[in-house]
């Protein structure tokens, strides 16, 4: 696929998360560990599902609550729209985000589905945006 406008049918199906990097400035920083985990599914329903985690979180412990930063969790409903995919948070381990809609930029690069979030700002006014990389699983 190119970076042609992303077209639903595009988008449904199972990913695997490649890498999630937290941008600020001019230095990523790797989200979720070097070697992250996680899956997004998306129904032609208008179901989805998301799951990224640290791969170390199960053997050091946490909160998924505390530590969204190694485990999140979230699910509810999607939408395409003008290319941006829209989640509607109606289950989430971080309590906050449930009622939320999350927008993401989306494109092709290559076989890799990209998703941004929109830009953010912290209580200390650093602006942030995440970039999360998935690809198909392989079959088994």
């Amino acid at each position: 696929m190119s970076n042609a406008k992303i077209e639903m049918n595009d988008v449904l199906g199972s990913w695997v998360l490649l890498s999630c990097d937290e941008l600020s400035g001019d230095t990523p920083k790797a989200m979720y560990g070097e070697t992250p985990q996680g899956q997004i599914q998306y129904t032609d329903e208008g179901r989805m599902s998301a799951f990224l985690m640290n791969p170390n979180w199960p053997t050091e412990g946490g909160e998924a609550t505390r530590d969204f930063n190694r485990f999140l969790s979230y699910a509810g409903t999607w939408e395409l729209k003008d290319g941006k995919v829209h989640h509607q948070v109606t289950f989430c381990s971080l309590p906050s985000m449930i009622g939320q809609t999350l927008v993401r930029s989306a494109e092709f690069v290559g076989d890799e589905l990209h998703l941004r979030t929109e830009p953010r700002t912290s209580k200390s006014g650093k602006t942030y945006v995440q970039h999360l990389r998935w690809a198909r699983p392989l079959a088994k």
